[in-house]
């Protein structure tokens, strides 16, 4: 019996993320205080552009980085 290539993509996806859901309510809190700090430091690296005075930071990468790692980390 060969199993479908979405039944696979699911089974591989929970095998990735499973460590997210073994953490105790310490190690999460930790991990999104972690995370924050991290958006607060990219927030800091910026790059001008010469046709805006609107700079781009390193924010949107960091809380795009925080939502990939912590996703739904703490719903149960």
């Amino acid at each position: 019996m060969t199993i479908p290539a979405l039944e696979r993509y699911r089974v591989a996806r929970d095998n990735a993320w499973q460590w997210r859901r073994e953490l105790g309510w310490i190690k999460k809190l930790s991990l999104s205080l972690g995370m924050a700090c991290l958006v607060g430091l990219l927030a800091q690296a910026r790059i001008p552009l010469p046709w805006t005075p609107i700079p781009i930071t390193g924010q949107t990468f960091g809380v795009l980085l925080a939502a990939v790692l912590l996703g739904q980390c703490g719903v149960e």
